[in-house]
């Protein structure tokens, strides 16, 4: 089974192999197909090389698509049930990702098992944030307390000890610009 990323065509891609399988279908985003363990080096080997040879390398870099600029002020409950009201999230609906610009870094930790994941406190005007980056250890080399900073984040409700609160799951964070 193959998946693919927007921009490259995975079922022409694995059809210019085609004598390599045994069994090969799928459509421009997703293929399976059936190949003798012998022929899997062949493959990666021309599969790569066609990759590199057909598609440009800055497909490989990771856009985030961010929905609109928001200030974190306008963040409450009633916002949060209403872009719940656009669910179910998936390829073709995709979950918002908004934007708050120039917000502070009163407190950063690593938390988890293995202390791979970054929670932040963020702060705009008298406003305090709860915001959580999953895997981002090593991100935040250059990110430090008191830092303004740009991020990119969807909306998650936390519900602990009958505190309802709705926490900022951060896919992106980079140092203000102004």
């Amino acid at each position: 089974s193959a998946r693919s990323i927007e921009g490259i065509n995975i079922i022409q891609s694995l059809r210019a192999f085609e004598d390599l399988f045994e069994d090969l279908g799928g459509h421009p985003m997703a293929a399976g197909f059936t190949i003798k363990t012998k022929n899997i080096p062949e493959l990666n080997q021309k599969l790569n090389e066609h990759i590199k040879n057909n598609y440009d390398k800055n497909i490989f870099t990771p856009l985030l698509q961010i929905d609109m600029d928001i200030p974190l002020n306008i963040i409450n409950l009633n916002l949060f049930d209403e872009i719940k009201g656009l669910e179910p999230f998936g390829v073709n609906n995709t979950e918002p990702v908004f934007c708050s610009k120039n917000v502070s870094i009163i407190d950063i930790s690593l938390i988890g098992k293995n202390k791979d994941h970054v929670s932040f406190k963020l702060l705009e005007g008298d406003n305090l944030y709860k915001g959580i980056w999953f895997g981002a250890k090593d991100k935040i080399n250059d990110i430090g307390l008191g830092d303004k900073v740009d991020v990119a984040y969807s909306m998650n409700k936390n519900d602990f000890n009958n505190r309802i609160s709705i926490d900022l799951m951060i896919k992106d964070l980079v140092l203000s610009s102004s």
